[in-house]
């Protein structure tokens, strides 16, 4: 059994505390891939140290409970990009070298979570989780700039590295041809009921980390007004972070004449949001890029039809090109229109793609096929340490 170390923006709430979570738990990031990551490999019977940050702790603190500790240390303001967020490396990294000890460090995305377990001398796994490139590329900011050459000095320094997916290994061209693709997954659910596909046709959901830009939000708001013109008038609930109401997506489209049939929903505990997926006629995906696509994972884990984009980064291959999900071009209104009707209007179409979409999860992405992708490279790099 291995002393795994996880580093990265964790969702604290969902771990797995053996003693249950603290009542004083601090502020924690919405990243629950990192959660199911850490749950996954105590339930394989590791030991795992958690390390992230808070900007609800103005001290590095703590939480040991045996099988899982967590070591939480103060996050800066943003402007501490400036910096390549010097001040949390340094407390990440004293963390990890003060224990409880570890055999290796998993460190999530490539910035300075992974820039502190490099820097700790302990063996690490980048795992790689977007292309900052392309992000920067969608938002051009400062801090979109900072971040990207932050990942780029973690590219050329980290030895071991994987990413989320063969989209995202491809786009680190030559400089991914070492990277093992270990995939998101999702815990194993119940086995889903069958589908009532009349009484569950209420609503049709997107879920997004954001509106503008490459999440594409505003497209899929005019390809419902196309909808209800044709006489579709189904219920369409927003998800996510400025989508909630009076923020971006509601401003957006009261400019626009988009509001009618719409609910902003904005952001929900994870798992209410999951459940909202799970209840959905159809997810629609308008994102332009995705480095895996979590929430198109979630709805095919519960048998609901997706609709995404044909040229969305990860997407088609998550959706087996089109055997399990309707693809479409994203950014015509009219294409998203087409493609959300053909699944609302055919009850064989839409049970075809649920039952193949569910069946592709079970075999491609739960916990079971990941963790055995997982735990070769865990053992690879603790010899390392010995």
């Amino acid at each position: 059994m291995f002393r795994v170390g996880i580093a990265g923006p964790v969702s604290m709430d969902l771990l797995d505390f053996p003693s249950g979570p603290p009542s004083d738990l601090p502020q924690s990031y919405d990243a629950p891939v990192v959660s199911h990551f850490a749950n996954a490999i105590l339930r394989r019977g590791h030991r795992v140290v958690v390390y992230t940050t808070s900007r609800s702790v103005q001290q590095s603190i703590l939480i040991d409970q045996g099988q899982l500790a967590v070591w939480v240390v103060p996050r800066r303001r943003p402007r501490s990009v400036l910096r390549f967020h010097a001040a949390e490396r340094r407390d990440l990294c004293s963390a990890m070298r003060r224990g409880p000890k570890v055999d290796v460090v998993h460190a999530m995305w490539s910035y300075e979570f992974a820039l502190a377990a490099l820097q700790s001398g302990i063996p690490s796994l980048v795992h790689y989780r977007d292309h900052a490139w392309t992000i920067l590329r969608f938002s051009r900011d400062p801090y979109r700039l900072f971040r990207w050459l932050l990942s780029s000095y973690v590219t050329l320094r980290a030895h071991c590295k994987a990413a989320n997916s063969e989209y995202l290994k491809s786009a680190y061209g030559r400089r991914g041809a070492d990277m093992i693709v270990v995939p998101n997954f999702l815990p194993a659910p119940p086995e889903a009921a069958a589908r009532d596909l009349e009484a569950t046709r209420s609503y049709a959901i997107t879920v997004s980390n954001g509106f503008a830009g490459r999440k594409n939000v505003g497209l899929a708001l005019e390809a419902f007004r196309i909808l209800r013109q044709r006489g579709i008038d189904m219920e369409y609930r927003l998800v996510g972070a400025d989508l909630g109401p009076g923020q971006v997506a509601e401003t957006h489209a009261q400019s626009h004449g988009l509001t009618h049939g719409v609910r902003f929903l904005g952001r929900l505990p994870y798992v209410a949001a999951a459940r909202e997926v799970a209840g959905a006629a159809v997810l629609l995906h308008p994102a332009l890029e995705e480095s895996f696509g979590m929430t198109v994972l979630e709805a095919m884990s519960a048998g609901v039809p997706v609709v995404g984009g044909a040229d969305s980064g990860n997407v088609p291959e998550l959706l087996d090109f089109g055997r399990c999900g309707l693809l479409c071009d994203v950014r015509s209104p009219q294409a998203i229109a087409d493609a959300v009707e053909g699944v609302l209007t055919n009850p064989d179409l839409s049970r075809q793609l649920a039952e193949e979409a569910r069946a592709r999860y079970l075999e491609r992405y739960s916990e079971e096929t990941v963790m055995d992708i997982l735990e070769p490279l865990y053992a690879d790099l603790a010899s390392q340490s010995k």
